[in-house]
């Protein structure tokens, strides 16, 4: 089986999305190379796989008759003869992990070595309830404010401003304090318990309570990898939590979709 997340950035709604003109597409059409390479070999035992990205991937492009992922599922179903081949948009907040983070996750399995030639179960059959925002927070780690520049303190100034506009006192807020609010695309504050994606570089996601003070500082590395979908106990063994932390396949969301791929597979 191949799991794998290649490059998001020719296809993400924060880049220039210019597609397969992107250079660090190849890292796409590798992979989906790979797989049918891997597949047609012969006496190969490659039977399944899961490729993840963004849901941009799914956007047509303007001009464009055709999506990115409409053309990578032309690709495969072209390349992989006797597999079933499926795309699940998925969204993590709605699998137990409090982030916001919707994916495509293209799946194929090859139909001669499962039961059931399409798979029995979609992972939106098994919405979760998890975690919120507010559960996986230390209440016990100092504020941070002191370590806020001039610019950062205005920007969470507003949005404390709009966050008792349309939450009640006691609410959590998550806002990323470096991003400006009048340059941001979509708004960065978040109260429904969930968070924005996560990534190895942004250290400026902060937690606030509406109408408080108990939480006021940035979001620790461990807490960030409890949001990422690892378990608290994984996170208190690792040596290092920062190196838990990624922008591609959040845990739990993963382990379902491989479980409904994998379900039926003849022994």
């Amino acid at each position: 089986m191949l799991v794998a997340g290649p490059s998001c950035v020719p296809f993400a709604a924060t880049g220039n999305r210019l597609a397969w003109d992107d250079e660090r597409s190849s890292t796409f059409t590798a992979t989906t190379d790979c797989v049918i390479d891997q597949a047609n070999r012969k006496g190969s035992k490659f039977v399944a796989f899961v490729i993840e990205n963004v849901s941009g991937l799914g956007d047509k492009p303007k001009g464009k008759r055709k999506s990115p992922l409409d053309e990578v599922l032309e690709g495969l179903h072209n390349g992989l003869k006797g597999w079933v081949i499926v795309a699940w948009k998925l969204n993590s907040c709605e699998f137990g992990v409090p982030q916001t983070r919707p994916r495509y996750y293209i799946c194929g399995r090859k139909a001669s070595a499962f039961e059931v030639p399409f798979p029995s179960h979609s992972p939106a059959d098994f919405k979760i309830k998890g975690l919120s925002l507010k559960q996986i927070l230390d209440p016990g780690l100092p504020s941070n404010l002191r370590q806020l520049t001039p610019k950062m303190k205005s920007n969470l100034a507003y949005y404390r401003r709009e966050a008792r506009k349309w939450a009640s006192p006691g609410t959590i807020a998550a806002c990323d304090v470096c991003r400006d609010p009048a340059k941001v695309r979509s708004p960065v504050l978040r109260v429904d318990g969930t968070v924005p994606t996560l990534t190895t570089k942004n250290h400026s996601l902060y937690v606030f309570e509406v109408g408080g003070t108990r939480f006021e500082r940035f979001i620790s590395n461990e807490e960030r990898a409890v949001l990422q979908g690892f378990s608290p106990q994984v996170v208190a063994n690792l040596p290092n939590p920062r190196k838990a932390l990624g922008n591609a396949m959040t845990v739990p969301v993963v382990g379902l979709v491989m479980a409904c791929v994998l379900s039926g597979m003849k022994r």
